[in-house]
């Protein structure tokens, strides 16, 4: 089994020393990712998620994949699904139906949860598609625009990619709030929802996201712009120059606020995302992201620094700006619990990282966390991820794997750009 030393594989040099240089296996973990996507994620949400019977998807899923609950349909992971299906058949995964089911879940998408009225989709909507929730959050309708964009450049669909401009531009007449991002709770005639106007990072990285893969299917100018705008808002606003963490949340003018228990505090999971989202969309820009190195980098660097657990891999949930989250007990325990979607995150930050510069720091953080997923998250069992798990790795917290925030979307994504970026390396040899 081949080896590489990706430090002499990205920098093409290696400092003389008496010390063992250290080394990914490229091939197997390769190998470990390929399968995992396919047999422990895709084929999992392929067996046990679609309804059959009403359209879309069911994604109140118990550790077995039985449905636990059926009759709550949520924006939010209703598009993530379209989305990760739509992805994993653009990924080249066509042994699978992930078109067909993509366009099962878009299908259900246009016809059950779209205001014909007032344009955008409605929050949430029972099994058979009858309105429930009809507010609209900004949030939730990001990851339409992201699940309809994604969906256009796997099938072609044209009328994907019209309702994604659609809901661009209600984004832009009605959410845009000048030089300050966007507004966030609306109605469902896109009236303001509540006096209160608080901002958050998680929404606007998600409008970039959003936008980047847009402005990939669009090809279009005013989607670019609004990619540059959302992105230099971020490195303005969102960033603690001191520390090298995000702010969480923020004012109407974008200003950070007290968080958790009246203090600020700043989430690890959201820093490293926030970091590859950016490399993700100056690569679709053709920007130089050395531009943006220090930010990208101090990012992942805080959460090493903060958050990290050295000893058996992963990242707590959320701390303090200044000092280790293990020593914040003025914040509650439950900040050391060790999500699936942040350890998700952190892989992809961890291996892009190293890849970029070779440091070693960031590759045995990687295979940490990545060997801490493959003991304690994925079930070998049933497949699929468990939610939550405690900081030493002792229990299981939360078992359940899907629900209105829990789908493939942070695990199947992570996989796949691991994926892609260990096949890169792999040709590199």
């Amino acid at each position: 089994m081949r080896i590489i030393t990706l430090f002499l594989l990205c920098c093409g040099l290696c400092a003389a020393s008496n010390a063992k240089p250290f080394t990914l296996d490229i091939e197997d973990l390769r190998k470990k990712v390929q399968t995992e996507l396919r047999s422990g994620i895709l084929d999992f949400w392929l067996k046990h998620s679609i309804d059959k019977d009403c359209g879309g998807y069911i994604t109140g899923l118990a550790e077995d994949g039985s449905w636990s609950d059926a009759e709550k349909k949520y924006l939010l992971t209703q598009t993530r699904l379209v989305w990760f299906f739509s992805k994993a058949h653009r990924h080249g995964i066509v042994d699978r139906p992930c078109l067909e089911m993509a366009t099962h879940g878009y299908e259900f998408l246009i016809k059950h949860m779209w205001d014909k009225e007032n344009g955008g989709f409605y929050w949430l909507v029972d099994r058979q598609g009858e309105v429930v929730k009809d507010r609209k959050s900004i949030y939730t309708q990001t990851f339409a625009i992201y699940a309809l964009s994604e969906y256009y450049l796997a099938s072609k669909n044209k009328e994907a990619l019209a309702y994604a401009e659609k809901l661009f531009d209600l984004y832009e007449s009605k959410a845009r709030d000048g030089s300050y991002g966007y507004l966030q709770n609306f109605n469902r005639d896109w009236t303001l929802r509540g006096e209160r106007q608080h901002k958050t990072l998680d929404v606007h990285m998600h409008i970039m996201e959003c936008y980047t893969t847009l402005y990939e299917a669009s090809g279009k100018e005013k989607h670019k712009q609004a990619l540059k705008d959302i992105i230099a808002l971020l490195m303005e606003k969102s960033i603690n120059k001191e520390h090298g963490s995000a702010y969480e949340p923020y004012n109407r003018q974008f200003e950070p606020i007290n968080g958790r228990g009246g203090e600020m505090t700043t989430s690890y999971g959201h820093n490293v995302e926030l970091g590859w989202l950016l490399l993700e969309a100056l690569r679709v820009l053709g920007a130089d992201r050395e531009d943006y190195k220090k930010e990208i980098l101090g990012l992942v660097d805080h959460a090493l620094r903060c958050g990290f657990d050295q000893e058996r891999g992963g990242v707590a949930m959320y701390g303090p700006h200044a000092g280790h989250s293990l020593e914040a007990k003025q914040f509650s325990p439950l900040r050391l619990r060790k999500s699936w979607w942040e350890q998700s995150e952190l892989i992809v930050a961890l291996l892009e990282s190293y890849a970029w510069t070779g440091e070693e720091q960031y590759g045995v953080a990687f295979k940490k966390t990545f060997d801490w997923i493959w003991k304690h998250h994925r079930d070998q069992q049933h497949g699929g991820w468990y939610s939550m798990i405690d900081w030493e790795g002792t229990q299981v917290l939360n078992r359940y794997k899907g629900g209105g925030w829990k789908s493939p979307y942070h695990n199947g994504r992570a996989l796949i750009m691991l994926e892609n970026r260990l096949s890169a390396l792999s040709k590199q040899q």
